[in-house]
């Protein structure tokens, strides 16, 4: 698989994702304190895969995360590592064994 169809592919999955997210979102109402089955989880993925994602065109995870957020906290490293193994999941897909993936635009 080449670098083009993996992004392609994944930025799919994003929007897939997103609509699926914003869909859930506008149930809130009609449940029980607002807690929609699957959304919590919908945007787990897709900040995982967006991290994933990011990483994969060369942005440096620092400038992915926002610079409010605690990096002590133990979410926020359950996050990277998620991320990073998604990376490498994709690493091996496009054969690649370096540490980044795209360094150009």
């Amino acid at each position: 698989m080449n670098f083009k169809k993996l992004k392609s592919e994944l930025k799919n999955e994003l929007k897939t994702i997103a609509v699926d997210i914003h869909d859930k979102k506008g149930q809130r109402k009609q449940h029980t304190f607002g807690v929609v089955p699957g959304l919590s989880k919908g945007q787990s993925q897709f900040r995982v895969k967006h991290i994933a994602y990011c990483m994969l065109r060369g942005t440096p995870y620092e400038k992915i995360e926002s610079k409010h957020r605690d990096v002590k906290d133990p979410i926020h490293a359950w996050y990277k590592n998620e991320a990073m193994g998604l990376l490498g999941s994709y690493k091996d897909q496009l054969g690649e064994r370096s540490e980044t993936v795209h360094s150009g635009s």
